[in-house]
């Protein structure tokens, strides 16, 4: 045979070979791999910024889906509408008591940030103008309604958590509350100062 000749089967053969080969190996000519995606450029969004007026995000407000939270309430100043005892009828005429004025505006707002802070957790401002609340402390000293609230309160608090600042300026907005009148200064958180006065809510209407 022509040595030529003899050569021309293995060469055809061969890549026929290589695949039986690797079907009677179970394996297959790996598929290329996909090429890469180019990045996808993800733009930040953008912040917005609520008109002046307008409540802020998770703020309550009129007419919002329920589960917002409503504003807090601060009270609406009113007069006693019960009869209460006036320091004539106690024999106190004369006698320093909270319808003179012991306390500024600014006090009694800084109280009602105290309210809102700590005291609305547990009280509503209607809490300090019930009936039976004032008849309690109507004609006690300033100072012993003053020093139930350094003892007592917050409720399941130690004894004197609040600073006497605090405890001060929280009776000015409940006096405020009551709408006795405002003065030209503020209560002292002193003892001396706190103990000068009577606790009345306004004479008998």
């Amino acid at each position: 045979m022509n040595p030529l000749m003899a050569s021309v089967p293995i060469r055809v053969a061969s890549p026929l070979l290589a695949a039986l080969v690797l079907a009677g190996c179970g394996g297959s000519p790996p598929a290329a791999e996909p090429a890469p995606r180019p990045p996808v450029a993800v733009e930040a969004p953008e912040e917005t910024v609520s008109p002046a007026g307008a409540p802020a995000s998770g703020v309550g407000a009129p007419g919002e889906a329920p589960g917002a939270p409503a504003p807090m309430a601060s009270g609406t100043p009113r007069s006693p509408s019960i009869p209460l005892d006036s320091p004539e009828d106690d024999g106190r005429a004369g006698e320093a008591t909270t319808l003179d004025g012991i306390y500024t505006g600014a006090q009694a707002r800084r109280g009602l940030g105290v309210y809102r802070q700590i005291c609305s957790d547990c009280h509503d401002p209607a809490d300090w103008q019930d009936e039976a609340f004032l008849a309690r402390w109507n004609g006690e000293s300033v100072y012993r309604f003053w020093y139930y609230i350094y003892e007592q309160m917050p409720e399941g608090e130690p004894p004197y958590t609040l600073s006497r600042e605090q405890v001060t300026d929280v009776v000015t907005y409940i006096l405020q509350l009551n709408a006795l009148p405002e003065g030209p200064s503020e209560l002292g958180p002193d003892e001396d100062s706190i103990d000068d006065h009577w606790l009345y809510w306004g004479p008998a209407p």
